[in-house]
């Protein structure tokens, strides 16, 4: 399957000038119009990012008060992470078992109107360990106004991470 792009919601400019937080400044994206285009335009540099394994680049796309989610870590992953520093930690620690990620079979929505973007992914991983993880992900994503991640929500299937890092025992019942 291609990747493939659905847009909804309003035509018009949503966001006007604003001040960018510090940890923003190397992926400045000040002006952008949070128009269906300026919101698919925000998720594709997210999603340039996370493919890319770039916990600077992605950071610079939160707001300082972002929240990650993990409904399904089931004990493999926190639950829930507030703010830039513990997401920073987290991903800065994550990210040191992969060599590369590829991602395919990309489907992403854009909800303008209720500034939401929705994407559904295959990512592989190239494992620093050797061998590869493989798992299916939702990542449904809240913007502000201002082209700022606010929540990022991550779904994936914790049987095929808890397979692919020997911790099929770790899974909470």
């Amino acid at each position: 399957m291609s990747d493939a792009v659905a847009t909804f919601g309003r035509p018009g400019v949503v966001s006007g000038d604003h001040a960018m937080p510090a940890h923003r400044a190397a992926t400045e994206i000040e002006g952008v119009l949070m128009t269906r285009d300026g919101l698919a335009a925000a998720c594709e540099r997210y999603l340039a990012c996370f493919e890319a394994l770039d916990v600077d680049g992605l950071l610079a796309l939160a707001a300082d008060d972002a929240v990650l989610r993990f409904p399904y870590a089931t004990g493999l992953a926190p639950d829930e992470l507030r703010g830039v520093a513990a997401i920073r930690d987290y991903l800065t620690e994550s990210y040191t078992n992969f060599e590369q990620l590829t991602v395919s079979e990309r489907n992403v929505v854009v909800d303008a109107d209720a500034m939401v973007t929705v994407v559904r992914m295959i990512g592989r991983f190239a494992l620093r360990t050797g061998g590869e993880y493989t798992n299916n992900y939702v990542h449904i994503a809240t913007w502000n106004d201002a082209g700022e991640l606010v929540e990022l929500a991550e779904y994936f299937n914790p049987y095929n991470t808890a397979r692919a890092f020997g911790a099929l025992d770790a899974l909470s019942r």
